[in-house]
């Protein structure tokens, strides 16, 4: 077994799943995304499955189901990856599908991080007929409307960004890369009753979408994934450019400003009171009962839509099973929990929460508080050598900008001079301080990076002394309390023989016996 799963679930899966009489049966949708792999025409080579089809397997009977045709009465659960990629044809079998009530598992993702070309802004990619022909392709369904009939409002151009980032490894990516865990404000995302998220400890999430209930279904909308307060939103046109020879390539975008207190959902369930899932006594809570509506008036929807489609992709369930141990002590120091969400969102859509809470349990390690510690506070210093630096470089910056507007009104309150000259008198003034400028700039730079530089390097040098002192109090201390307890019982023995020695033959304090 790999090392981040865990030996406990894995036999009890195994044997549960051995001892049913059959696996229930999950249908993942075959379309411009096909989790089951299979032959790509436009390569012409074989496309393995996604790695979380085969974890899939493990429980399920997983089936590829074909949108074009009615969606079969034996499949338990539905797997919609990329919603928006169905033509109107394919997306009407769906809502036949969701409107009989049937679980459904459905994902909309506003730029797939593996593959630009199937975002929602994107046409259809043509495929190819018979002797490599080029068909032409087909048109995108009305998938808005079909998410908006079940409750849910998707804009597909918008994209999350969080400013929190909870892992310094992870600090030079995106923005876009989203963390949703507990924070240091008090944001615990994870506090929710629902079982698909009860319990969990972070997911990570790839260039998201927002997604928002209509105004029917509110009280049938139940969140599971949010950011925190420091969220905001951007656009899909900032955050990808074409180029003319490699096609589409993500971009940073300019930074904004975070809206805040503003939460944004991630992943949420729609339920109705009498949908099956288990869930009926919080849906009714939830719901609650308006006798002006009839019976066939309420939500009638068993479904979880997910905002992105990379949270189970090959390289976080990579991380999965190798635990999350980044620098090889041996600890977990990432561990996300995408593939047991999705596990659990499809369990609890089945009825079948007998894993769910198996899959939450996770060895505790005991860390070095003082290293943790000395690490919290080296990173204090180095943000608050960032800080200073930044804060500098904006004050020379401003000065700067007064001395350039300063000479500037100095050169056209001057008599005698034309107003060519004066332009150039102005342009030249402006390229001096801009020089002057870029010099400041640079050595608040280099500053910056020998105060982060010189933060590092004491952060090091103490850690590494609290990691010598530990491992010399390591080697030394734990042979002492057998070494005491050899003397006790050395001296101990001794007694008992001088004890046992008869008077006669006891040497006297004089020397003889």
């Amino acid at each position: 077994m790999d090392r981040g799963l865990s030996v406990e679930y894995e036999v009890v899966r195994a044997l549960r799943v051995v001892l049913q009489d059959k696996k229930k049966v999950l249908g993942v949708l075959s379309g411009d995304v096909d989790l089951m792999g299979g032959f790509d025409q436009r390569t012409m080579r074989p496309r393995r499955p996604w790695r979380i089809v085969t974890e899939l397997r493990k429980q399920y009977t997983v089936r590829a189901v074909q949108a074009k045709q009615a969606i079969p009465e034996d499949i338990d659960v539905l797997f919609v990856p990329q919603l928006s990629s169905f033509t109107q044809p394919e997306l009407a079998n769906i809502r036949k599908y969701v409107d009989a009530g049937r679980p459904a598992l459905i994902t909309v993702d506003p730029l797939p991080a593996f593959n630009a070309a199937l975002s929602p802004e994107q046409p259809k990619p043509g495929g190819r007929g018979r002797f490599g022909r080029r068909r032409p392709a087909a048109r995108k369904g009305d998938f808005t409307g079909l998410l908006q009939h079940i409750g849910v409002n998707w804009v597909p151009t918008t994209i999350v960004y969080d400013t929190y980032q909870p892992h310094k490894v992870f600090e030079r990516l995106p923005e876009q890369f989203i963390f949703v865990t507990d924070r240091s404000d008090g944001t615990k995302p994870f506090d929710n009753s629902d079982p698909v998220v009860n319990g969990l400890s972070e997911v990570a999430l790839l260039y998201a979408g927002v997604l928002t209930p209509t105004d029917a279904a509110k009280d049938r909308f139940f969140p599971l994934l949010t950011t925190g307060k420091s969220s905001g939103t951007n656009q899909w046109k900032d955050l990808v450019r074409r180029h003319p020879l490699f096609g589409l390539q993500m971009v940073r975008p300019k930074r904004r400003t975070p809206s805040p207190g503003v939460r944004h959902v991630l992943a949420a369930r729609i339920l109705s009171p009498d949908d099956g899932s288990g869930d009926t006594e919080k849906a009714k809570a939830k719901a609650g009962k308006d006798s002006k509506k009839s019976k066939t008036d309420r939500a009638r929807f068993n479904v979880i839509v997910l905002a992105d489609l990379d949270l189970f992709g090959d390289p976080l369930f990579a991380l999965h099973e190798r635990g999350g141990d980044v620098n090889g002590d041996g600890i977990d120091d990432i561990r996300f929990d995408n593939v047991p969400f999705l596990l659990n969102a499809v369990d609890s859509l089945a009825g079948d929460n007998r894993f769910i809470a198996l899959r939450k349990r996770r060895p505790r390690f005991r860390r070095l508080t003082k290293v943790d510690q000395l690490t919290i506070d080296a990173q204090k210093r180095r943000d608050k050598a960032i800080d200073d630096a930044n804060a500098k470089a904006a004050e020379e910056l401003e000065q700067a900008q007064h001395q350039l507007d300063k000479a500037v009104k100095e050169i056209e309150q001057r008599t005698g001079v034309d107003e060519a000259t004066k332009r150039v008198m102005i342009e030249s003034e402006h390229n001096k301080q801009q020089r002057r400028l870029a010099a400041k700039q640079k050595r608040i730079e280099d500053a910056k990076k020998r105060a982060i530089r010189r933060s590092e390097v004491e952060h090091k040098r103490a850690v590494g002394k609290v990691q010598d002192r530990i491992r010399l109090i390591a080697v030394l201390l734990p042979p002492v309390p057998a070494l005491l307890l050899g003397m006790f019982i050395l001296f101990r023995k001794r007694r008992r023989e001088r004890e046992s020695i008869p008077h006669s033959r006891r040497r006297r304090p004089g020397g003889a016996a």
